[in-house]
């Protein structure tokens, strides 16, 4: 490895189409992402590959150990998808092409805090742009166009939030949400692979074996290192029913322009850990709309564990801020403070650890 370079050497003979299972250490460990720029041929048996950014700097640095590289296939063709998927009506709906392959996009609607239009790209020129529109959809953009409802029948403009590190549930307004991370298996056939919708019925305890609980419903992320985790291994699993807790009652995102679409309306249901805060309750982390078969993580530290630019894999607890009047701690008459009338400044954690990591691990995407 390069390490001052956008470079790896490969050594070791490569082979194609050769499958091996992917072993996760449930050690936490830094994974990192990288796009794959162009594969150089340096002799028979070695590549050098370019990646899109700096690898981590190892040199000097007292960690040992190995890293491992897993290159995966471009594009869903012909691995995981048909470029003509089977007909749909030319026969019965098994025998149409099913693929069981989750995407995910994650649409912003304003650059990352730190992102200079003039030098960087900003996030009309991301990948998920065009997703900006369920973004919206979804209630994650304005206020004006829908109200919330829980099971109780209380409403309000927003049911996006998180605990913070004080324990302290922090609401976001849709218009605070600067991105989201859609997972959807939007492929090239039109079969409902899934079925309608996801089933998500009561459980039952005296009927444990009976199929369609929702509490049989979760989202693992196996490299997901979640700083809300009482344990001490890598990976989170979520959960709509997580055991322990009663939790599992529907929402529905009601219309303010349209009274036809509110019968009763959009239902969904929310997306949870099982790692209880002081007031009891799991940290919150998403929304999953069952009858559009669509899984929503609103939570920004997972959206940018989730986005393999933001060079890491782990999430920051967010902290609690605020602001004072200048000079009141010294007993100043000096009003004057570090903000100025429409300024904006950003905050960042930098991550404490072994200094390869403060070397080169620094956080990107905060609350």
């Amino acid at each position: 490895m390069e390490a001052n370079r956008k470079n790896i050497s490969v050594t070791n003979t490569v082979k194609s189409n050769e499958t091996s299972l992917i072993d996760i250490n449930t050690n936490n460990s830094p994974i990192l992402t990288y796009k794959i720029q162009a594969v150089t041929a340096t002799s028979v048996t070695a590549y050098t590959i370019t990646v899109d950014r700096a690898l981590p700097d190892f040199v000097n640095q007292p960690c040992l150990g190995d890293a491992r590289a897993l290159i995966y296939p471009s594009g869903m063709t012909p691995f995981y998808d048909a470029i003509t998927p089977a007909g749909y009506f030319s026969g019965a709906c098994s025998s149409a092409d099913t693929v069981n392959v989750w995407n995910m996009n994650i649409p912003w609607s304003e650059s990352p805090a730190g992102v200079i239009p003039t030098i960087n790209e900003d996030y009309t020129y991301y990948g998920s742009v065009n997703y900006l529109g369920t973004k919206e959809y979804l209630g994650y953009q304005t206020t004006s166009g829908q109200y919330f409802m829980d099971y109780s029948g209380i409403t309000a403009n927003t049911d996006t939030y998180y605990y913070n590190s004080y324990d302290e549930i922090i609401p976001v307004s849709p218009e605070e949400q600067k991105a989201i991370a859609i997972v959807h298996y939007t492929n090239q056939n039109v079969n409902n692979y899934y079925g309608e919708k996801f089933a998500f019925e009561p459980y039952d305890s005296l009927n444990p074996s009976i199929p369609g609980f929702a509490r049989n419903f979760k989202v693992e992320m196996p490299t997901l290192m979640w700083h809300k985790t009482t344990g001490t291994t890598i990976g989170q699993t979520f959960y709509v029913d997580p055991v322990g807790y009663d939790l599992c009652y529907p929402s529905y995102m009601e219309s303010k322009k349209n009274e036809d679409m509110n019968t009763p309306g959009m239902r969904y249901y929310h997306l949870w850990d099982t790692n209880s805060n002081t007031d009891g309750y799991p940290n919150r982390v998403g929304k999953v709309f069952p009858d559009q078969e669509i899984i929503v993580f609103d939570d920004e530290e997972i959206i940018a564990a989730m986005s393999y630019k933001a060079n890491r894999n782990w999430t920051l607890p967010a902290p609690k801020l605020g602001l004072i009047v200048p000079n009141i701690c010294e007993g100043g008459s000096d009003t004057e403070g570090i903000f100025g009338k429409s300024m904006v400044k950003y905050i960042a954690m930098i991550h404490v650890g072994c200094s390869p990591m403060k070397n080169w691990l620094l956080p990107t995407m905060p609350k």
